[in-house]
């Protein structure tokens, strides 16, 4: 309903007025009547009217100095004055001034009607007109955060020029406040016991965790957040002593709490200017990668763990064909006896027996039994990359003609 106020100094105008057209078949409610300028002014504020209807005479102040006084405060109501005189100076101020109408005593109806409606579909026009640039708001809105979300993407992958980045920023109209730049990467725990758990529910949990997000980390600092994979990152832009982990950990526990999920967290390496998030990302995966190894809902930061102390994963795969190699070179062969009874080489054995001494303790341990010992032509590369589950046990067996003497 569009809420009306009437004014008038006469009472019986007033009364004529409420009755003179159907209101609220209109769609209008009238919530107030004033019989004085300062009375109308005090009604305007407190009500907030889309429409007035008033005598542009009264006491203690015109409709004049109303009409002023909503263009002032920026109500927006439309104006439709009477008068009991027709004074060309008071319509032509009044028009001038974004009245709709200006009416003279005795009202007709057909002219009141007339007027109403006109300020009616004016109110209309304005409200469609505030409605399409609240949407165009928030559709360009939504273009520029689409825009950035991809710039940072490209930039945490090398795909773009730092100076080019920083162009693309400046005309996006996005200013950094915080000197310092962080990144963290979240992942939910897998859904393994909902077999309904497909892409569209995973889109949309990690749209509620990125609300979350948002909603925590943006009262310490600025961020992007973008979707990777099936990861969430959020590039970080803070003050110097802020504390990411602090707010990652409030994250994973909003994301238990509210969600019912577990939610792990990877902390980059804290970086200063754009040319850094590169690096802030990269290590905030290699710090997400290693929660693997920790409880659901764990919070890793890079900057916290002991990267020196452990072996790449190329490390330890060099270090394993080391010692297949070495252990498939030295295996001892067997003696055969020919048909004299002289012991000799056995050059094409079928089976080798499995051995009773080191060399037989160490295809035990290895889990390959009596097959690794068949012909090394037939050796599989397979079975001895399973068998090196077991290396660890190596060291317990002694030292067989020099492996590891």
């Amino acid at each position: 309903m569009i809420h009306a106020v009437l004014a008038d100094d006469e009472p019986m105008i007033l009364r004529g007025l409420r009755k003179l057209i159907p209101w609220e078949a209109l769609g209008i409610q009238i919530v107030g009547e004033a019989w004085t300028g300062r009375g109308l002014l005090e009604l305007v504020e407190k009500e907030r009217p889309s429409l007035v209807v008033t005598d542009i005479s009264m006491p203690d102040g015109t409709g004049i100095d109303v009409l002023k006084e909503i263009g002032r405060l920026g109500y927006g109501a439309k104006v439709i004055f009477i008068s009991a005189y027709q004074e060309f100076s008071y319509a032509k101020e009044a028009l001038a001034l974004g009245a709709v109408d200006y009416l003279i005593k005795p009202i007709e109806k057909e002219l009141l009607l007339s007027a109403v409606t006109r300020a009616l579909s004016l109110l209309k026009e304005e409200s469609e007109e505030r409605q399409t640039k609240s949407k165009l708001a928030q559709y360009e809105q939504m273009d520029r955060k689409t825009k950035l979300e991809e710039l940072f993407d490209r930039l945490i992958e090398g795909d773009i020029r730092i100076e080019e980045a920083e162009e693309k920023l400046r005309l996006f109209g996005h200013r950094f406040t915080y000197p310092r730049f962080s990144v963290m990467l979240l992942e939910p725990e897998p859904q393994k016991t909902d077999i309904r758990w497909g892409e569209h529910e995973r889109r949309l949990l990690l749209f509620a965790i990125g609300n979350m997000t948002e909603e925590v980390v943006a009262r310490e600092a600025a961020i992007v957040l973008f979707r990777k994979g099936d990861r969430l990152c959020v590039v970080i832009n803070h003050r110097q002593a802020a504390s990411v982990k602090a707010l990652a950990s409030e994250v994973v526990v909003h994301a238990a709490g509210f969600l019912k999920i577990a939610l792990s967290a990877g902390i980059g390496e804290e970086q200063s200017g754009v040319e850094g998030i590169r690096r802030a990302y990269r290590t905030a995966a290699e710090a997400l990668n290693r929660s693997f190894f920790a409880d659901g809902g764990a919070v890793v930061c890079w900057a916290e763990e002991n990267w020196e102390s452990r072996a790449s994963v190329k490390e330890l795969g060099e270090a394993r064909d080391r010692v297949l190699q070495a252990v498939l070179k030295k295996r001892p062969r067997p003696a055969a006896r020919d048909k004299r009874g002289v012991v000799g080489e056995d050059r094409a054995p079928r089976r080798r027996r499995q051995g009773k001494g080191g060399a037989g303790r160490l295809r035990n341990a290895c889990g390959m039994g009596g097959r690794l010992g068949a012909d090394r032509h037939r050796g599989s590369g397979r079975r001895a990359s399973a068998a090196f589950g077991q290396a660890a046990k190596l060291r317990q067996i002694p030292a067989i003609e020099g492996v590891y003497a």
